[in-house]
């Protein structure tokens, strides 16, 4: 087993941080209809970019952070991107994967970055209700097997309507439709979130008043223990996941033994 952070955090606290941030793009002057680009690890900062860039009218581009400096350039670009958020574990790239962004649209995660602002800075403005809450969206670009990635969102889904985003209805829709607990519970995210599955998911369960429990990267063993220690209600896997678990030897399952009774 690896040493693995594992963050959990209320539905309150996702709401409350995602208020703040939608205030700070208004307060930077992030165009209204603006795109964000994000290139995060699975952080909790991740969940409240999420929520305030979709409650305040704007587009949310996940960036996988394995990409090369060239390919994270074109999504940059292609997207159109307003502004990017950069976690400091990719400081090595940030210069010169955001030339192109305004310096005083750039934003540094998790730590100290040359020429960007702090998003800690959102953290001082009010993080009660929005006045007038607009729904945004989210666009997650292909892995580019074909050719270069391409950017997909649903049609018609980003409206001057109310928010949740499409992306949170629909995870709370799938889990509601599976789980026998409607409201409440915890759930594990271990997947990368600049997946739309992972945060599909994530922000469903949210929405549906779930504490999320963050993976900074996946193991086995480890999630394992999770599952006991918050006593998980849902979690999204794909089957590499599941041959892994599978692949472990059976005292793990000691683990979970205690939940299974229940």
């Amino acid at each position: 087993m690896v040493n693995v952070v594992a963050i959990k955090i209320s539905p309150e606290l996702i709401q409350a941080r995602g208020n703040q941030f939608a205030r700070f793009l208004t307060q930077q002057d992030i165009p209204e209809r603006g795109v964000i680009a994000c290139l995060l690890p699975n952080c909790a900062e991740f969940a409240y970019v999420m929520r305030g860039i979709t409650w305040c009218g704007r587009l949310l581009v996940p960036i996988n952070w394995h990409l090369s400096s060239a390919d994270i350039v074109y999504i940059i670009q292609n997207s159109e991107t307003d502004a990017i958020l950069i976690h400091s574990n990719f400081s090595n790239k940030a210069d010169e994967i955001s030339h192109s962004i305004p310096s005083a649209f750039r934003f540094s995660v998790g730590g100290h970055i040359d020429g960007f602002l702090p998003y800690e800075n959102s953290l001082n403005l009010p993080d009660h209700e929005l006045d007038n809450p607009i729904v945004g969206n989210v666009m997650i670009y292909t892995s580019g097997t074909t050719g270069q990635p391409k950017g997909v969102q649903r049609q018609g889904a980003m409206m001057d309507g109310r928010p949740p985003c499409f992306h949170g209805l629909a995870g709370k829709a799938m889990l509601q439709r599976y789980l026998k607990e409607k409201s409440g519970g915890t759930h594990i995210v271990v997947a990368p979130y600049y997946h739309s599955a992972p945060l599909t998911y994530g922000e469903g369960a949210s929405l549906l008043g779930f504490d999320l429990v963050i993976m900074e990267k996946w193991d086995g063993e480890e999630f394992l223990k999770l599952v006991q220690e918050y006593r998980a209600t849902s979690v999204f896997m794909v089957p590499t996941h599941f041959v892994q678990l599978l692949q472990l030897p059976e005292d793990c399952l000691l683990y979970t033994s205690d939940a299974a009774d229940e």
